[in-house]
């Protein structure tokens, strides 16, 4: 795992956190708990075992399934990733939501949402971004050099959480309105 991906578990947010607050280097699949304060019973094998499953997400025929190594900046049509939710990020303001998620190869990246409540999405969910936009993200900030992938989403109808499309209950109204208006 990278160092933005180590410095964002530090930005987790403990309530959101119900399994693991994992921040091991260790990648190996299944091999000895997690180095990282727990809050319940998880392992890295629980987050091995989750990220494996990804593989097993039946995808609608019309998108070809990619993982974060194959996206290019901008918008990936037709293109869908599945990924593991690893922690919400906190954030002194309502929108975006960020998430710190892991594909089914364990690339680490950052989902920014636009337009859906952070309750909509929780760890240990099973996230499908269709259509994603990825951007490089490359900069230094106190003293350290960063460089990941980020993905956003702007609609409900671009995630589908445990295989399911996301309530319109979650939809926040003002990001309704702005893609209402952008039609």
């Amino acid at each position: 795992m990278n160092e933005i991906m180590k410095d964002a578990f530090d930005l987790c947010d403990p309530a959101f956190q119900g399994k693991t607050n994992d921040k091991s280097n260790n990648k190996s699949k299944g091999k000895g708990k997690s180095k990282g304060r727990s809050n319940g019973k998880s392992t890295e094998t629980s987050v091995s075992s989750l990220i494996q499953s990804l593989a097993t997400i039946d995808l609608n025929p019309s998108y070809n399934r990619a993982t974060m190594d194959l996206l290019t900046e901008g918008l990936n049509k037709g293109i869908s990733v599945i990924a593991a939710v690893r922690c919400l990020v906190k954030y002194e303001y309502k929108t975006p939501v960020y998430y710190l998620l892991c594909d089914s190869d364990e690339n680490s990246f950052v989902l920014r949402v636009f337009g859906i409540q952070k309750a909509a999405i929780k760890q240990g969910d099973q996230v499908t971004l269709l259509e994603p936009f990825c951007k490089f993200v490359d900069f230094e900030w106190q003293g350290k050099h960063y460089q990941f992938k980020s993905v956003r989403v702007n609609l409900l109808e671009q995630v589908l959480v445990n295989g399911n499309v996301v309530s319109p209950n979650f939809a926040i109204r003002e990001s309704i309105l702005f893609a209402q208006s952008r039609a």
